[in-house]
């Protein structure tokens, strides 16, 4: 158990807002963390209740007036710096003094979930372009706009001064940008069109994502077109109208036609080794930039030519 004397330790006061809550909230609440870093926190071991070491599995403890919660010394989260990666190569595809688009590769996260986190897009960017460091949210989200799935390849931008963070960030939250994606879904799926449906985060970790009109769910659209008809499946063009996670691969799912290689909305296939999703073209005001398939999406179309 760490020094509860050391430098940075700290005693949290339950009150009257903290019974019967979990404990991973309660963390967020008092220390300002998001779920993640106070996931973070737990699975570190710096977390006590009463003494005790809690990990991860004592997240969903719902806490008493008397319990007592020490934190062992952290990093706040903005102070967190990325492990700088020079000789991780991550193609750019076009870039201002404001603003960076990047090729994200399919199997890559867009940035760390913790200090010693490597092999991310954000540790290779840094290496390059340090003014990146504080910008938006900072630490290890530093200049991070919005993100793709780890599965999913293709554009995505990032802000390298707060004004563009800022500009961004409004016009992501307002709709106001263009995202185009290409898919090869299962089956032929012949008619074009748009599709609005209630989705709500099942689960957080792993990530799951399902249709629900429960209070909490959001109404999310996309339009989708086939480009091409294959041996067994159907490349679409697919544009966003929202963001939310998971959005395209559980939409295509509910209309029965999953992703090609999702293992979580469809079925696995070792022979692809992740859900054909491909992040084409990116708008937002003047930054712009496109991404050609990278080549496992390339090499599926080959082989499914009729």
């Amino acid at each position: 158990m760490f020094d509860l004397s050391s430098k940075g330790c700290r005693q949290l006061r339950i009150d009257v807002a903290d019974v019967g809550q979990r404990l991973d909230r309660v963390l967020c609440r008092h220390l300002t963390l998001s779920r993640q870093q106070a996931r973070n926190l737990l699975e570190s071991g710096l977390v006590c209740v009463n003494g005790c070491p809690i990990d991860l599995r004592g997240k969903g403890r719902l806490l008493n007036k008397t319990d007592r919660i020490d934190v062992g010394a952290f990093n706040r989260p903005a102070e967190q710096r990325p492990i700088s990666e020079p000789n991780l190569k991550i193609e750019p595809l076009a870039r201002t003094a404001d603003w960076l688009m990047v090729n994200k590769p399919a199997g890559m996260a867009v940035h760390p979930l913790r200090a010693d986190e490597r092999g991310t897009v954000l540790n290779s960017v840094i290496a390059h372009h340090g003014e990146i460091f504080g910008i938006g949210e900072g630490g290890l989200r530093s200049g991070i706009v919005h993100r793709l799935d780890v599965g999913t390849s293709g554009a995505l931008l990032l802000a390298l001064n707060q004004g563009r963070w800022r500009i961004l960030r409004h016009a992501f939250a307002h709709h106001q940008v263009v995202k185009v994606y290409l898919a090869i879904v299962c089956g032929r799926l012949t008619a074009a069109g748009s599709v609005t449906l209630p989705l709500v985060v099942a689960r957080h970790v792993p990530a799951h994502v399902r249709v629900s009109n429960q209070e909490s769910s959001r109404q999310c659209t996309l339009g989708y077109q086939a480009i091409e008809f294959l041996d067994g499946a159907t490349l679409l063009e697919i544009r966003l109208t929202t963001g939310f996670l998971h959005q395209i691969r559980a939409t295509m799912s509910h209309l029965g036609h999953p992703i090609l290689g999702d293992a979580v909305y469809g079925q696995a296939d070792p022979m692809i080794g992740r859900p054909l999703l491909h992040a084409a073209r990116l708008q937002c005001g003047d930054a712009q930039g496109s991404c050609p398939p990278p080549e496992d999406f390339q090499r599926v179309l080959d082989q499914r030519q009729l």
